[in-house]
C-alpha cells in the first residue's frame, strides 16, 4: 500500500519538514492519544523518468483513446483511487488535495503503475508491458 510521504531534513536533534503544514493537517486526521507508527529512513530514489514516460506516453494515451477521457482526467482519477490524500491547512480549514506521483519512489511508482494497469485491464484495455516499449 502506498503511504503518505513527508520529506524532511535532519536539524539539530529534530526533523525539519519541507511542508510542515501538510504534516500537521495529516496528523489532525488521527484521534488525540492514538498510537501511530513513525518510520524514518534515508530518502529513497525517486521514480525514474522511464516510469513516468511509460505512464504518460503509453498507459494513459491508450486508455484515453479507448475511453474518451483525457490523459489528465485519467491521471487525476487514478491518483484519487490509489494514492492517499494529502491535507493542507487553508484559512483555518483542513482541505483535502490529491496526492502527487512526483514524490513516489521507484518501488511506489511501480506499485502505482501495476494498480493503474490492472484497473484499465479490468475495463478490457490492454496495455503493453513496459519492457516491450522503446521510449
Amino acid at each position: 500500500m502506498i503511504k503518505p510521504r513527508f520529506v524532511a531534513k535532519i536539524g539539530k536533534g529534530a526533523l525539519v519538514f519541507n511542508n510542515p503544514d501538510a504534516v500537521s493537517a495529516y496528523l489532525r486526521g488521527f484521534k488525540v492519544g492514538q498510537e501511530i507508527d513513525v518510520i524514518i529512513s534515508k530518502r529513497s530514489k525517486p521514480r525514474t523518468t522511464q516510469q513516468n514516460a511509460y505512464l504518460w506516453a503509453v498507459v494513459y494515451p491508450i486508455t484515453a483513446k479507448e475511453t474518451g477521457h483525457t490523459c489528465l482526467e485519467l491521471h487525476e482519477a487514478m491518483k484519487a483511487m490509489f494514492l492517499p490524500p494529502t491535507f493542507v491547512e487553508l484559512n483555518g480549514k483542513r482541505v483535502r488535495i490529491p496526492s502527487s506521483t512526483k514524490l513516489l519512489s521507484v518501488a511506489e511508482e511501480s506499485e502505482f503503475l501495476e494498480r493503474v494497469i490492472a484497473e484499465f485491464s479490468s475495463m478490457g484495455i490492454i496495455i503493453p508491458p513496459a519492457e516491450s516499449i522503446t521510449l
